[in-house]
């Protein structure tokens, strides 16, 4: 337990999802088996290893390449406790803003996004969801799933429904350009929504002392 919270805790103050937490997501997104999960925010890789033993295959992100250390002796140690079928789990280098994945290639989403505190400031919070959340919408496969950790749900709702109210509004538009053969170059056109609001649910957790949703 020790050596497990010194895992989990950084120098810089940042606390890292534990494995307890990743698993609760996962059992509340309830993916199918060997379904294709995604964790565009993956820190550490928590998330992706711990799908990873439950037969599903997981790919997870981060742009700090100096977390990614931590993955590979994570993954060994999980691995030598699990007395499951395990398969893959992948952690690259990306911007989560532009992520490297074709359309609709993945069945699942969960991730621990920054929650604008140590992670991020609340204005380049603001920012960033928008530019993530589309990304997501892009990757998902039709009636895919997201599960998704964060500081304030208010702020990630209001992002949902901004996206969703820019895909109705560029459906709109290009239904008014058929007719002059036009058309704009956003992948949202001709989309009513993107995501189903409202969700299906939100509710509380206490991270590292920290108030999450």
């Amino acid at each position: 337990k020790q050596g497990s919270a010194k895992m989990f805790n950084f120098p810089d103050g940042f606390l890292r999802l534990r494995p307890s937490t990743a698993d609760i997501m996962i059992h509340v997104a309830n993916p199918s088996p060997h379904s294709v999960i995604l964790d565009p925010c993956a820190g550490i890789g928590t998330i992706p290893l711990r799908s990873s033993i439950k037969s599903h295959y997981s790919l997870g992100g981060e742009l700090s390449e100096s977390l990614f250390s931590q993955f590979v002796p994570q993954f060994i140690e999980c691995h030598k406790k699990s007395n499951k079928s395990s398969r893959v789990a992948d952690l690259l280098g990306w911007d989560a803003t532009i992520l490297p994945l074709r359309d609709s290639f993945v069945d699942v989403i969960i991730s621990d996004i920054p929650f604008g505190q140590k992670c991020l400031s609340t204005n380049l919070l603001s920012v960033f969801l928008p530019s993530l959340l589309y990304q997501c919408a892009r990757v998902l496969v039709p009636n895919g799933k997201m599960v998704l950790l964060c500081g304030n749900f208010e702020t990630l709702l209001n992002a949902l429904d901004n996206l969703n109210n820019r895909s109705r509004y560029l459906s709109e538009k290009h239904a008014g350009r058929e007719d002059d053969g036009g058309r704009s170059g956003s992948d949202l056109e001709g989309m009513e929504s993107v995501f189903e609001l409202p969700c299906d649910s939100v509710f509380p957790a206490n991270i590292g002392g920290l108030v999450a949703w």
